[in-house]
């Protein structure tokens, strides 16, 4: 988990020396205890133990100069997230020589984050381990690739299809 923050609009007349991190170690019950004693001059900390998938985290920041250290900044809450796991039950849900629906469900592990997306690929039929990106569902859990004009698929050619989920994260494993 990485936080950031800004510079103070006042550093009270004196250059800031350091940071002072503190949180609520996802106890979530507004006793905050020091994270960092001291980040230097850098604006951001990156923290992994003791977090958990899902797990709520408050944090808070203190500037520190010669005089002393600052009032607390606001609190932010952070959740904690992972890579989502691959859709499960893709299936293939109406296919021709024109057209084809593919549908999923949600995967089980979302990694702590809604789904934002799925992206979808396939190998063209060459029966390769080459699959190529062909396109994204915002969101939906199916998807149609259709060619009116031409036929798009040969009839007993085998065509094997990927997808994807994407949360706030990045994009997961795929089926």
């Amino acid at each position: 988990m990485s936080i950031s923050w800004s510079v103070p609009v006042s550093n009270g007349g004196s250059p800031i020396l350091d940071y002072k991190i503190w949180w609520d170690a996802g106890l979530r019950n507004d006793v905050f205890v020091l994270l960092q004693s001291s980040t230097g001059n850098l604006h951001q900390f990156v923290q992994s133990a003791g977090i958990v998938v899902n797990g709520q985290y408050t944090f808070k920041v203190q500037a520190i100069n010669v005089v002393g250290a600052s009032n607390f900044s606001q609190s932010f809450t952070i959740v904690a997230a992972t890579l989502p796991g691959a859709p499960i039950q893709l299936v293939r849900y109406q296919a021709s020589i024109h057209s084809i629906e593919i549908r999923w469900s949600q995967p089980t592990v979302t990694g702590g984050s809604n789904i934002t997306d799925y992206r979808v690929y396939w190998d063209e039929g060459r029966g390769t381990n080459q699959f190529s990106y062909i396109g994204n569902t915002q969101g939906y859990q199916f998807f149609i690739i259709t060619n009116a004009t031409s036929q798009l698929f040969i009839a007993g050619k085998n065509y094997t299809f990927r997808v994807t989920a994407v949360n706030i994260i990045g994009e997961g494993v795929y089926t």
